[in-house]
């Protein structure tokens, strides 16, 4: 289980459709997944991966004089780390740090479009358009660091900062 926060800007193969200048605040969102540790032999290095599911929603914004373009993102993720990750040889607390790959998939991938204009006495609020905003698959990498905690024989608990970069 984790905590992570999730940006968005407009892809430039999306542009055509969405506007370009919607800018997403970032948000929080609840990660759960399962994850191995795979030991290489003989050295402090493992094979890290897993599956993690994580459900997000953005929303974005630009505005003009007369109109505001505002845009509804719901994302739930698939995620599949593939890291070589060093951890440090010590005792019960031991700290590491990991690099690699990172696989998305989603699952959910939907973008509701609003164009909203004003005039005197009136708001008019069309849904221009419902479509993908992200592909639904995104390699990138990822790069961590954090401490592993033993507390009994093939029993750890784990915190990791980690930043993911996806295209």
């Amino acid at each position: 289980t984790g905590i992570s926060y999730v940006s968005l800007s407009v892809p430039t193969n999306r542009s055509n459709s969405l506007n370009p200048d919607l800018t997403f605040s970032a948000t929080g969102t609840v990660n759960i997944g399962l994850f191995a540790d795979i030991p290489i032999e003989k050295t402090d290095f493992n094979f890290h991966t897993g599956i993690i599911i994580a459900k997000s929603g953005l929303n974005g914004k630009t505005e003009g004089t007369d109109n505001t373009q505002e845009s509804i993102v719901n994302i739930t993720t698939l995620n599949i780390p593939l890291l070589i990750r060093y951890v440090k040889p010590a005792n019960n607390w031991r700290p590491f740090i990991n690099g690699g790959f990172n696989f998305n998939y989603h699952v959910e991938n939907s973008a509701r479009l609003f164009d909203i204009r004003r005039s005197p006495g009136s708001i008019l609020v069309d849904e221009v358009t419902e479509q993908t905003i992200l592909n639904d698959t995104m390699l990138g990498f990822s790069l961590g660091a954090g401490v592993l905690f033993n507390y009994g024989p093939r029993s750890v608990v784990s915190a990791e900062l980690r930043f993911n970069k996806h295209w």
